[in-house]
């Protein structure tokens, strides 16, 4: 099952590390790095990057500030606009996650403590959309 991820919903943050990934220097602004992922996105799609160069602590910090950004969409009124912004954001977690690359004990735990409220989340997003 393939998860696309839509660049051009994603916020700042997530666009700088989606940009960073790829190899290349995030811009200062959402319009340069909107112009950055646009470029970058067709060369390395989501599904080809199998790790993040990144920290695991860095990884783990931005996907844990995702999460809240996803709970607070899932108690605002629905409307289709914002089940495709939910499910945006729940893609890009859940490459974001997958990229993680756990070398001890207490890293893995750390990514699975954080990965934990993605299920329910989904599960709260799909049982809303039906």
């Amino acid at each position: 099952m393939a998860y696309p991820v839509k660049f051009l919903l994603l916020q700042k943050s997530e666009l700088e590390y989606e940009v960073l990934i790829r190899g290349t220097s995030p811009a200062f602004t959402v319009q340069e790095l909107r112009k950055q992922i646009c470029k970058l996105g067709p060369l390395f799609p989501s599904e080809d990057i199998l790790e993040s160069s990144l920290p695991i602590s860095d990884d783990l910090k931005g996907a844990s500030d995702v999460l809240p950004k996803i709970k607070s969409l899932l108690e605002s009124p629905f409307d289709r606009n914002l089940l495709l912004r939910i499910e945006n954001l729940l893609n890009h977690l859940y490459h974001r996650l997958n990229r993680i690359t756990c070398d001890t004990s207490s890293s893995k735990a750390d990514s699975q403590q954080c990965a934990s409220p993605l299920n329910p989340t989904l599960n709260s997003v799909l049982h809303r959309s039906m």
